[in-house]
């Protein structure tokens, strides 16, 4: 069993269920952050100084877990994708604003979590 410091339940769970990086939990509360925005990979990548390749792979990821939505159509390859953080549900919006707080206040916590669930 991981080592339990006080994270909430809900923030542990999505841990395990969707974060394999502390790069994709920047992302994913960067894109939180940003609500109100529909944001592009280099967006991110010039924000967070991540590489845009690895940043759009992400996106994707993060897409399919049904966390954002695209905010432009897919169909023209010749147009810059925009994504919006839209959770499916408001159970997943939750453990995310649990797990961003979770990392405001207990960020080695939650650092140590994730390395530890990769490494697992």
């Amino acid at each position: 069993m991981l080592f339990d410091s006080g994270i909430p339940r809900e923030a542990r769970q999505l841990i395990d269920d969707y974060i394999d990086s502390v790069l994709l939990l920047e992302i994913l509360l960067f894109l939180r952050a940003e609500s109100q925005k529909a944001v592009t990979a280099a967006d991110i990548s010039a924000a967070l100084s991540i590489d845009v390749r690895w940043v759009q792979q992400r996106l994707e990821y993060l897409q399919e877990k049904g966390l954002l939505t695209p905010a432009t159509p897919a169909a023209d390859p010749a147009t810059i994708r925009r994504y919006r953080y839209t959770p499916e549900s408001p159970a997943l919006a939750g453990a995310v604003d649990s797990l961003a707080l979770a990392y405001r206040v207990r960020r080695v916590a939650v650092i140590r979590h994730i390395t530890e669930r990769s490494a697992a």
